[in-house]
């Protein structure tokens, strides 16, 4: 029941978020047309940031996956890029209201988890590639994470508020060709400072 519930109110705020503005949204005009009271709403949220914080972290985890490894991370890319040409109008009605900087935080803070996933694929990867273990600090994974979290965040936002003129393929074939086998380098590169 209170997965229906959600699903109920999160359809009326995507609704909402395109017709009448991501900043105009209230509590009482969500439950308004949904038969659901305000009671019921503060049971599952705190409001309407925190409703809309749990949409962008659970739509960001089914997109992805699992797919964070370096033989599937285009799959999740793809399935990203798909979930946003899909979603545009709403995604475009929150990033340009007072929700969209705690947006885009949430939806980074959901990349640098799945890029941490991709950091330790790699590195396990490579492990079995080379027959041997590599060793990186808590710091040089976190920098392995944050260059990749950070190089993919500014892409795909420069391909969103562009108009996402590129098609996915394009714009998956260009990530791909800026890292091909880079994550394996640093990796590597880092294993032998530790020595």
């Amino acid at each position: 029941m209170a997965k229906y519930i959600e699903e109920i109110l999160e359809a009326e705020l995507r609704r909402l978020a395109v017709t009448e503005g991501m900043n105009a949204v209230t509590v009482t005009g969500l439950v308004k047309n949904t038969g659901i009271n305000r009671k019921t709403f503060y049971n599952h949220f705190s409001g309407i940031g925190d409703m809309l914080r749990r949409m962008l972290r659970s739509g960001f985890r089914q997109t992805v996956s699992g797919n964070t490894s370096p033989y599937t991370w285009d799959i999740a890319v793809r399935s990203c890029m798909n979930a946003m040409r899909q979603n545009r109008d709403f995604l475009e009605a929150v990033f340009s209201s007072k929700y969209g900087p705690e947006a885009r935080e949430t939806l980074r803070r959901e990349i640098d988890l799945a890029t941490a996933g991709f950091v330790q694929q790699a590195k396990r990867i490579l492990s079995e590639r080379s027959g041997r273990t590599y060793i990186l600090s808590a710091d040089q994974e976190g920098y392995l994470v944050m260059f990749y979290s950070a190089m993919l965040s500014a892409m795909m936002q420069r391909w969103f508020a562009g108009g996402m003129k590129e098609s996915i393929q394009e714009f998956v074939t260009m990530i791909g060709t800026l890292t091909e086998d880079t994550i394996y380098a640093g990796i590597a590169a880092f294993d032998a400072q530790e020595k």
